[in-house]
């Protein structure tokens, strides 16, 4: 369940279109974060943390982004991570 949620989102991020280089980078790190979590599930701790400041970032331009963020950092939480 958690890998599917981590792999849809994922896809929303490599969908999403970064407004400046900023954002661009932070979309590509928090790619790589999801990857090294779906690799290694002992890095989801982590990954919630980079998704909780990930929100922020993309809540103005990427609501719907954000809204998937929010709800993958519910998800992993709700399995006691």
């Amino acid at each position: 369940m958690k890998n599917e949620i981590l792999k849809q989102l994922h896809v929303d991020v490599e969908q999403a279109e970064a407004v400046d280089d900023i954002q661009a980078k932070a979309m590509v790190d928090l790619q790589d974060a999801i990857q090294r979590s779906l690799d290694d599930s002992e890095n989801y701790p982590t990954l919630i943390d980079i998704l909780n400041q990930s929100i922020s970032k993309f809540q103005a331009n990427h609501p719907q982004l954000a809204l998937s963020l929010r709800s993958a950092v519910d998800i992993l939480s709700e399995g006691g991570i």
